[in-house]
């Protein structure tokens, strides 16, 4: 199976209520998703998080991401990309 990572940063107040709001999105859209960590990075002090899913995230999922204001970067992996990470090896 295909395993998809989304990795996200926010502004550090963002954080946990991105992680609701999306996580709704993902079910409302019944893409079974995982949040395997979020929280603020220890440099920069970003708000991050990791939703990982068996599943494509939805295009209406990726232009909500491009057009949130606050979300200020993200990037998607899957395991079927060079560079294949052990977040890819977990299951959901």
């Amino acid at each position: 199976m295909k395993c998809n990572v989304l990795y996200l940063s926010c502004p550090p107040r963002s954080a946990l209520p991105l992680v609701d709001e999306l996580m709704d999105v993902l079910v409302a859209a019944q893409v079974p998703a995982r949040v395997l960590k979020y929280g603020v990075t220890t440099k920069a002090h970003e708000g991050f998080m990791m939703i990982v899913s068996l599943q494509e995230f939805p295009h209406t999922f990726i232009e909500r991401l491009r057009q949130d204001e606050e979300i200020m970067d993200y990037v998607l992996c899957s395991d079927d990309e060079p560079g294949r990470t052990a977040a890819a090896e977990m299951e959901v």
